[in-house]
Formats: structure tokens, sequence, C-alpha cells
């Protein structure tokens, strides 16, 4: 076959002078709808066809190739190729009083028209393979001439304005591979243009184009035979590339990080393909009866049916994981005596494994657990109102009326949902802290109690302990309510109660008056450390002694608004007043109050013992 070789990698062919008689006097007189134009190339030797030549390197030309001319007037002329006395002779015809054309490798691809100066051609991203090279009409080429009016030819140089990568199929790996796609982080294939302004023309990829290209077996055959192929792609300098294989319905990926590429022109090597796979990793958490027992891996084989092995890393390049020799896929378990557990982070797997050819290959690869552990915190505390009601604690009204009022005992926080084996494992370093008692360790089964605490405000109180698990936090509260109950003053005394009137208190006489005033006055005591919520049961245990001169007094004893007890004496009448009552509240009472309604002279109201505690 008669063919003859263009530029590629380096310019192959020789730029000749265009063979020029261009008198405008010839042009302006031209007729008719077209005039015929020859277009020639240099002379080449060994010519096979429009692919790589028999050096790798050089591009040929084949008989009946077609090219596209554009005249800048009418839209593009088309140009079949045939090879004679060792030079490919494109004959054609263009415009009428033109003289300057360019022309465009392969017909096909160019578009219809020139477009502001640029040529836009289309480069497939699905494209034919051809042993040994690539398809013919992929590999676009543009050369610029001007026509001579005396009807002699036009010789022209053509330059290629993409790039070739090269890519072989091993022995082992024949009539297996079904399809091969390149990917990468460039565009390389879809729309180029190109500007033919220059000498060299410039192709420049849409930023719409493809970023893979696939490539297909030859004509007539479903899989690739072992050999050479080739990729036409647009120019561009790809950092790092991936291949994904087809064989047998599985697929495989190969990655370089290698950077290539960069130029129209350029032929350059890629790689040897393997059926190799990427080992993918599948970390799993695993549970019994909703208890993080550990971490089970599973790692799919580089190669089917050959004996490989592999360690994982974490972050810190500890080994994690080890498995030993086998064939297909290796797995571990979430009993590992080392490391059962494997947290939220980044691994590396070394892994040595066997090619299909038997060579021995070193390799690594990484993975990330993004699963976080599931467990829970729980927290408790009780105050005598939580025993009271039952509140997180069993209901114990006694235990309530044992305690000091602004106490909080059983606090407890349990983390739940993670295996002791982990809880007590230094590597995994899970604490506890809170916001009343500092920081402590957990327990060995995952409980931890803190020390009574004392509380002084009255209401509502939010206490919340936090447990950390190789960096994930949970938190729990508990709100309790201190009511200032029990409390007991016997008797009450100037620095827990407040006082209006003529008020006296007798400590050692053990008692507090009221009345006895110079003039009439009503008296009263008031304790304010109280916060007893609505229905509250409450039993009021008082003592007093009442006291008679010229008038009558009442005296009553107020839990809140709430008159709970009363007693009226009358004149020169003197009385014990004492005994339990119990009551329920109606409402927020925040103050206990005993009011004395008359103080004159000697009579008064001598206070005892005033003691609240829960009612049952």
């Amino acid at each position: 076959m008669k063919s003859i070789q263009h530029i590629c990698n380096i310019l192959w062919a020789v730029a000749l002078m265009p063979i020029l008689s261009c008198q405008s006097e010839a042009v302006e007189m031209e007729e008719g709808a077209s005039v015929p134009l020859e277009i020639r190339t240099a002379v080449q030797s060994s010519l096979t066809r429009t692919t790589l030549g028999a050096d790798g390197r050089s591009v040929v030309w084949t008989e009946g190739d077609a090219i596209a001319v554009f005249d800048k007037v009418a839209p593009k002329h088309r140009f079949a190729a045939s090879i004679a006395d060792g030079m490919a002779r494109f004959h054609g015809n263009i415009t009428p009083k033109t003289t300057d054309f360019v022309a465009v490798y392969p017909y096909e691809l160019a578009s219809e028209n020139l477009l502001d100066g640029h040529i836009v051609v289309n480069l497939p991203s699905t494209q034919t393979a051809s042993l040994n090279t690539f398809s013919s009409g992929l590999n676009v080429s543009v050369a610029k001439g001007s026509r001579n009016v005396d009807g002699s030819p036009s010789f022209v140089s053509f330059f290629n304005v993409c790039q070739v990568f090269r890519f072989t199929v091993p022995a082992y790996a024949k009539d297996q591979i079904t399809s091969i796609q390149l990917q990468a982080d460039v565009v390389l294939a879809g729309q180029m243009n190109i500007d033919y302004s220059a000498y060299n023309p410039v192709a420049t990829a849409s930023a719409q184009g493809s970023k893979t290209v696939t490539i297909l077996p030859p004509s007539g055959s479903s899989t690739f035979a072992e050999g050479t192929y080739c990729i036409v792609t647009a120019p561009a300098t790809m950092n790092g590339f991936t291949f994904l294989l087809t064989a047998g319905g599985k697929t495989y990926r190969q990655h370089s990080s290698s950077t290539i590429g960069g130029g129209s022109s350029v032929i350059a090597d890629l790689r040897t393909l393997d059926l190799i796979d990427t080992p993918q990793v599948t970390a799993r958490h695993v549970y019994t009866n909703d208890v993080l027992q550990g971490t089970a891996l599973s790692i799919t084989a580089p190669t089917p049916d050959k004996e490989w092995s592999a360690t994982v890393k974490n972050a810190g390049g500890e080994v994690v994981r080890t498995f030993a020799a086998g064939t297909g896929t290796l797995q571990s378990s979430e009993n590992d005596s080392k490391w059962p557990y494997l947290p939220v982070g980044s691994y590396t797997v070394d892994y040595s494994y066997t090619t299909s050819n038997g060579k021995t290959m070193q390799a690594q690869t990484t993975f990330s657990i993004t699963e976080q552990p599931r467990f829970s915190l729980s927290f408790n505390a009780a105050s005598t109102y939580s025993y009271y009601l039952g509140d997180g604690v069993a209901r114990n009204v006694e235990t309530a009326n044992s305690m000091n009022a602004y106490t909080v005992t059983a606090i407890t926080a349990t983390v739940s949902g993670i295996a002791p084996k982990l809880l007590n494992d230094p590597k995994y370093a899970g604490t506890l802290s809170n916001t009343f008692d500092g920081t402590v360790a957990s327990s060995a089964d995952g409980t931890t109690t803190f020390n009574d605490i004392t509380l002084t405000t009255l209401g509502e109180n939010t206490l919340q302990a936090s447990y950390t698990f190789q960096g994930i936090t949970k938190t729990a509260s508990k709100t309790v309510y201190i009511t200032g109950v029990p409390f007991r003053s016997e008797p009450p005394t100037s620095d827990l109660w407040s006082t209006s009137g003529k008020v006296s208190f007798n400590i050692n006489s053990g008692y507090c008056e009221l009345g006895n005033n110079a003039t009439s006055q009503a008296s009263e005591i008031r304790y304010e450390k109280v916060s007893i919520p609505a229905n509250t049961k409450i039993m009021l245990d008082h003592s007093e002694y009442m006291h008679r001169f010229a008038t009558g007094t009442t005296y009553t004893i107020y839990i809140g608004n709430d008159a709970v007890a009363s007693e009226k004496i009358s004149e020169g009448s003197e009385k014990s007043f004492e005994g339990y009552v119990p009551y329920t509240t109606k409402e927020l009472a925040t103050v206990v109050r005993c009011y004395n309604s008359y103080g004159l002279s000697f009579t008064y109201t001598q206070v005892y013992k005033i003691a609240l505690t829960y009612g049952e």
C-alpha cells in the first residue's frame, strides 16, 4: 500500500516552501463554482498508513485518507489522498479567487466551517484500538498553504495537534480484556479549538470535554490481543492517571501518580497493563446484643487465585492488623488480640502479591473508616425530692427524709454499648468528665459512681457528664430538684429566719418568742430556704407555747400562702400548741411563716420547733 508520513512528536516532515505564482490578475479572472487544487506532502520512505510508522514514532498516510480544506469562504471541502511517486497527493476543489487555505486531517472530525479564525475539531472519547498503533481518523493534523493560481501543486507540511499514549497488553492477559478506560484530571477528548495563526497550530480542549477515553478492542474482536496499542488525546499534562480494565465481568483499577504528556506531537509510554486490582477494604464494626466488640476487616485480592499477604497500619504507623498469606479475599475478625477495634481514621495497606505471570510485587493502598461507634451514656443523680417522687431511683420517703436537704447522691454515669475489653484497653483511653466533679476513668463495667455533692441553689439543677471514646463524645444530663426539705429548726435561729415585729431568739432557753411588745403589734418569722412544688405531700412537725395577758392572740403557721396550722387563745389563758400536720401544697411554696397576731404587754407565742418532712 502506498502512503506518506506526516508530523508527530517532532517535526518529521520538512516544511516545504509553497510554489507561488499568485498573480492577482489571474485570480480576479477566475469564474465558476469552484477551481481545482492539488496539495502534496514531502517525499517519505517506508510508508505504510495514517498511523504510527514502523519506528513507533512517525505517523504516515494511507491511500484514500481524506482531509478537510478550508478556504475561508465556503464550508470545508473534501480532498482524498492518493499515493504516487513517493508522494501523498490530495485532489479537490476550492472557491474561486481564493489563495490561502487550511487543511485538517481527518475530514470527519473537523467542523463544517471555520469559527472566528479557529478550526473546531471533535476528538472522540471512545476509540477503536489497532494493534501496534492507533486507528486511522484520530490523530488530528493541520497544515497551512497557498494555492498557486497557475495550477501547479501546493506543497505543505502537516503538524499533529494531539498527543499519543502507548500501553501494552502482556501475554498472560491476552484475550481477556474487553475494554480499557483512561481517566485523568484534565480534559482528554471532545471539542478542541485549533488556532492556526502561527506556524505551529495550537489546540485547546474545551473545559466541557471528557476526562476519560475508552478504548474498545479492534474491529472484529471482542478482546485485546497481546501487543501495544495507542490512545489519542487532546494535548494536556496528566498529573497522575488511572486505567480501568474490564475482564471477565470484573473491573480492575490501576493508578499511577506519574506526571506525563503536555503537548502536541508527544508520544509517551504509559505502562504495561496487568489484571491486577487495587485491594478494596471493607471495615465493619461488630456488635453483640448492641455491644461493640471490635472491627472486622475484609480485603479483596489484587489477583485471582494467587497467594498474597497484607498488613494494615493506622495514621501513626502502628500495625493494627496482619493478614497471613492466602488466596482470594483476606479476612480479619473483631477478635484480634491487639487491636480488636479500629476507630475512625485513615489507614494504609501494605501488601505483597504474585501476578498472573508469576512476578512478585509490593504495593500500597489506603482506606478510611468513617463509621462511628454506636454507644450511649446514661447519667443519674438523686436529691431528696427524687426519692420522694421515685425519679431515677426507687421511691423511698424514709430515705428522702433521712438526707440533708441539699445533698445530691447516687450520682452515676454508665457507658452502654462498648465491651469491657475495649473500655479497659489503654489504647482506646476512654475518659469520663462532668460539670461538677472533674474527670475520672470509667470502671470495668462502664459504670462510674461519683461522690455526693451539695447544691445550694433551690429549684432545678442540671448536672452533666460526657464520655469520650476514640474521639467520639456522648453527653448525658440529669436535672434534680432541691426543695429545701427536710429541714428542722429547734428552735428557729436568727441566721436562718428573717423577722418582722417584736421577735427575740432565746437559744439558751430553746425558743423564739413572737410578741410581748410595749405596744400592740403583730410579729412574724420567715424561713425562705424552701422551694416546694405543688402537689407535694408535707408533714409539719411543730411545738409552741402561747401566753395571753390582756387580750387574746392567734398563732398561725403558713406554708407558702396556705395556713397549715393555727391556734387562738383568749384573755388570761395559756396553752401548748404542738403536733404533726399533713399537708399537700397547692402551688409552689417558697416560704414558711410563723405569725403571731397580737403582742402587747405579756401576750406572746414561744416557738420551740418547726420541721418539714415529706409525707407518704
